[in-house]
Parts: structure tokens; C-alpha cells; sequence
């Protein structure tokens, strides 16, 4: 399903929502393993302290370590298969959202493209194209700056889709650089936000991995380590500062 500007706030939203969910639940089986291992280890010491020797000392500490760990690692199991049905309940949408955010991401490759679509199957487009088919060089930049000027986005898409025929030698004006002037923004936004989206949904399942395994994969910190740069970078580019979010 491609995203439109409201089905995309709303998985914004439901992403946020799960997000929220999941953490929650995983903060809470993470304190319940975490209050078992702390009783464990005030045994372990309480025990430790009524050692007649330095050896027997390191004896206890060494045997109930291990059983300790056994211990934490079958609570962790057991807990892990206990929250499965709640936890893929709250993952399950995603490889759908992902699809869609795939799906939509690839329309919004250049500025170009994007301004491709603006008044798709308008009168006024149509006529307008109709008009600058032969117009001059000069026309057509004259036409571009009152386009540019009065961010008329139909006007411009007609201007886009009469110079777009023409090789690069023959055109009036460059179109990177047009369609940036009218659509950049834009597209830099949706990227943002389909971006932030990929990061979000990446960075839960790296949640749910590591409560799982019990521990944080090091590609998963790399990964996101480098979806936080690029959020970043893109967020700077747009003027959202060292703001992480919109």
C-alpha cells in the first residue's frame, strides 16, 4: 500500500503507540530478572561471609555464580516464552508498515519525479502543456521563474513535462535544479519521515533481540549507530538542528 500524508501520520502514530508498548513490557520482564539477580548475588555474598577460608570463600562464589546464572538464564527462557504471544502481537505489523514505506520510498527518489505527479490529470496542466509545446528557450524560463516565484507546483509540472521530452543539450533550464526549487523540501521531508519510520521499526526489533538473547548484538549498536547518523545528517540538512525527531 502506497503511503499517502494521512495513512502515513497514522502509522506514525501506531509505531510511536508500539513503541511505547513494547518497551514498557520489556522494562518490566527486565525488572523482574533483573530483582532476581540481585536476590541471588546477596545470597551468594550472605554465604560467602560465613567461609572459613579465603579457598572455601572462592569455592562459593564460584559454584553459586554458576547457579546463579543457570538460574537468570531458565527466568529469562521462561519469561521470553511466556511474553511471546504479546510481543509478536506488537512486532506483527510491521513487516506490512515496511512494505509500505518500500513501496513509497521508491517514488520519492528525486525531486524530479515527485513534481512529475503534481496535477496528474488536471485541465489546467493539460492545457498549459498543450500551450509550451514549441515555446523558446526564453519562454519556458520565463514561465520556470513565475513558477519558481508563485510555487505554482501544475505550472511547473507542465513545464517539467514539455522539457522532460527534449534532450539535455536542447533544454531551456535544468530540471534538477527547478524541480528542486519547487518540491525539494517536500521531498526531503517525506524522506525524513519514511526514514525515521525504518530506523523506529529496526530499533524495536533490536529491542525485543536483545531481551531475548539477553544481551545487545554489536551489529545491532553498529546499526544503529549509523540510522542515527543518517537521521541526523538529513535532519541538519533540513534545519531541524540536532533534533533527532520531528
Amino acid at each position: 500500500m502506497l503511503l499517502t500524508i494521512d495513512s502515513l501520520s497514522q502509522i506514525e502514530r501506531q509505531v510511536h503507540e508500539r513503541s511505547q508498548a513494547l518497551t514498557r513490557k520489556v522494562e518490566k520482564l527486565e525488572a523482574l530478572i533483573t530483582a532476581e539477580k540481585d536476590k541471588l548475588e546477596i545470597a551468594e555474598r550472605e554465604r560467602a561471609s560465613r567461609a572459613q577460608s579465603a579457598e572455601e570463600r572462592s569455592a562459593i562464589k564460584a559454584i553459586m555464580g554458576t547457579d546463579r546464572s543457570r538460574a537468570i538464564a531458565r527466568l529469562r527462557r521462561g519469561l521470553v516464552e511466556s511474553s511471546q504471544k504479546e510481543r509478536d502481537a506488537i512486532l506483527g505489523v510491521f513487516p506490512k508498515f515496511e512494505e509500505s514505506i518500500s513501496q513509497t520510498s521508491g517514488l520519492y527518489q528525486s525531486p524530479q519525479q515527485v513534481l512529475a505527479r503534481e496535477g496528474l490529470g488536471d485541465a489546467r496542466r493539460s492545457e498549459i502543456q498543450r500551450q509550451l509545446v514549441g515555446a523558446g528557450p526564453a519562454t519556458l524560463r520565463s514561465m520556470a521563474d513565475l513558477a519558481v516565484a508563485q510555487n505554482d507546483k501544475v505550472l511547473a509540472a507542465a513545464i517539467l513535462a514539455v522539457e522532460d521530452h527534449k534532450s539535455t543539450k536542447k533544454r531551456a533550464i535544468d530540471l534538477a535544479q527547478f524541480a528542486g526549487k519547487l518540491v525539494g523540501s517536500d521531498l526531503a521531508a517525506m524522506q525524513y519521515r519514511l526514514e525515521t519510520l525504518r530506523s523506529k521499526i529496526q530499533a524495536m526489533r533490536s529491542v525485543n533481540r536483545a531481551f531475548e538473547r539477553g544481551v545487545h548484538s554489536s551489529l545491532d549498536r553498529i546499526e544503529k549507530g549509523l540510522a542515527v547518523r543518517a537521521l541526523a545528517s538529513k535532519a541538519e540538512a533540513m534545519g531541524y538542528g540536532d533534533s533527532d525527531s520531528r
